[in-house]
């Protein structure tokens, strides 16, 4: 046996480390691992960042101008002797405009009913597997999505418009649009000790539409199909991103879940026989989760609720630009342009705004983490309704870019909100919360899409001063999510989850002082 192995004979039975040693190996070790998390971070950050701005850019270059492309299609279904379908004013005719609105609104509904199926079990095997793989899936979910819809409106005369509905499935693969959101916001970037850090990631999109929203306006000069293409080659590139995107999921997994994982891959196949438990076994972990997150923590399942009505609210913004189109007579790429204020406003909040407001909030007013969420959360969603009530109260194009200002001033909301979840749910199956969350949302955007097209298609029959009334719809439903939030209490909770969290550091710090002895231990002896 080797003199240097550990048990070897010659080996002194008692280790010979003097305290001294140990605490210069420590400081040594420590400063080492803070020299490494730097470098870390950077290498998930940056991919990140660059993933998501290829994707929010690349969505709004398609989005845009499919928008003018389908409703060309609908107009010249309706009116064959159309030429020019961006100026023929029969193009902004109720009929056309409401066949518009349903179509969107039914194609969005389609594209989620995948999410809301697949998602818990793609979060589920995200946290087991990694998040790499999954969010490389939604992302090619999401571009299938949209080849299909270019696909269908290329050849109208052989595919009918309706078709793109079936095209929306393909979010199948990776589990709908809300997957890459979640995986970004659960990667190690969300450490509770970065408080503003919901903020600065919800900056991204914001951001990313500020550029892009002109983008697409320079674009269409050229033509639709132009900047649909340019678009969707930005999306393709985010997919390969995603594949040298580093894996944000703990490295320090335990050595039971790799031999799970192991065992359940094999070399890739799975005999049928297995296939009926590893069925139940999802669906016990699925029901599972959802009781953990509504039934055991009240407050948590009410907060979560709150969800599905500001997601009906909230989604009232993605009609503005038809709204905008139909009401003030603005072409496409205007509209797009206009959408762009109310993006401004929202960056600058996040940015310049919510971080210092949240960290006086934090340290001068010496409000705790979550009530000072919740606070911010309140003044968000009340400036939500009343922007939404003033867009659809708007006559003129001041009054309609002011109340988008007062909009923007709820931007906020979402990051808040999140921050406030994560702490009121602990740090325990953060990846489980942030998927039920986007079930929610799914939930709420599968309903908000024909309700608000329903309501759309209602105003134009009741004439021009009714043209807003899905704003109006959304200011009741974002009413309701603001009672909601002014009702929930948790000062008492607070208290407990920060005492939960210091009895936790307190054990982590135990086993990595034993293991670090451990380690000193081996290599002095």
């Amino acid at each position: 046996m080797s003199p240097n192995k550990p048990g070897a004979e010659n080996n002194p039975l008692l280790s010979t480390t003097t305290p001294s040693d140990a605490d210069d190996y420590d400081s040594s070790d420590a400063y080492a691992a803070e020299k490494h998390v730097l470098p870390r971070r950077i290498t998930v950050v940056i991919p990140c960042l660059l993933l998501l701005v290829a994707m929010e850019i690349g969505g709004t270059l398609v989005g845009v101008p499919m928008n003018q492309i389908q409703e060309g299609i609908l107009c010249r279904q309706r009116y064959p002797n159309v030429l020019d379908t961006s100026t023929d004013a029969r193009c902004k005719s109720s009929n056309v405009q409401s066949a518009l609105s349903s179509l969107q609104g039914w194609e969005l509904t389609f594209s989620l009913i995948p999410g809301i199926l697949t998602a818990v079990p793609y979060g589920i095997a995200a946290d087991r597997y990694g998040r790499k793989a999954i969010l490389g899936l939604s992302l090619l979910g999401i571009f299938l999505v949209q080849a299909v819809d270019i696909v269908v409106c290329s050849f109208p005369q052989i595919f009918p418009i309706r078709l793109v509905w079936l095209g929306a499935m393909c979010s199948l693969i990776g589990g709908g649009p809300f997957v890459p959101g979640s995986v970004v916001w659960t990667s190690k970037l969300t450490l509770t000790r970065w408080p503003s850090i919901f903020f600065y990631l919800s900056a991204v999109p914001m951001g990313c539409e500020l550029i892009s929203m002109p983008l697409a306006y320079v674009a269409m000069q050229r033509g639709p199909w132009f900047s649909v293409f340019v678009g969707l080659a930005c999306m393709s590139t985010s997919v390969l991103i995603a594949l040298i995107c580093p894996e944000t999921r703990s490295m320090a997994a335990p050595e039971s879940d790799a031999e799970g994982v192991e065992q359940t891959l094999g070399c890739g196949r799975v005999a049928l026989k297995d296939l009926r438990p590893r069925l139940l076994t999802l669906v016990e972990q699925v029901t599972t989760l959802f009781q953990s997150m509504f039934l055991q923590d009240r407050r948590l399942g009410i907060l979560l609720s709150s969800l599905l009505f500001t997601t009906l609210g909230r989604y009232a913004s993605t009609i503005l630009m038809q709204y905008t189109t139909k009401r003030f007579g603005w072409s496409w790429s205007q509209a797009g342009i206009m959408s762009s204020v109310s993006t401004l406003v929202n960056l600058i909040l996040v940015v310049a705004i919510l971080p210092p407001l949240s960290h006086a909030l934090r340290y001068y007013l010496e409000l705790g983490p979550m009530i000072k969420d919740l606070w911010i959360a309140r003044a968000s969603i009340f400036a939500l309704i009343a922007g939404s009530f003033g867009i659809g109260l708007s006559s003129t194009s001041p009054m309609l870019m002011g109340s988008l200002m007062v909009y923007g001033l709820g931007s906020g909301y979402g990051a808040a909100m999140r921050g406030l979840l994560s702490q009121v749910a602990g740090n325990k199956h953060v990846g489980a919360l942030y998927t039920t969350m986007s079930v929610v949302e799914n939930m709420g955007m599968l309903i908000a899409g024909p309700l608000l097209a329903a309501t759309f298609r209602v105003g134009l029959g009741w004439g021009t001063a009714w043209t807003g009334l899905p704003f109006f719809a959304a200011g009741i439903l974002l009413a309701f999510a603001g009672v909601i939030v002014s009702g929930v209490r948790l000062q008492g909770l607070e208290k407990n989850r920060n005492e939960e969290e210091e009895e936790e550091e307190e054990e982590e710090g135990e086993e990595v002082v034993v293991v670090e002895e451990e380690r000193l231990g081996i290599r002095l002896a």
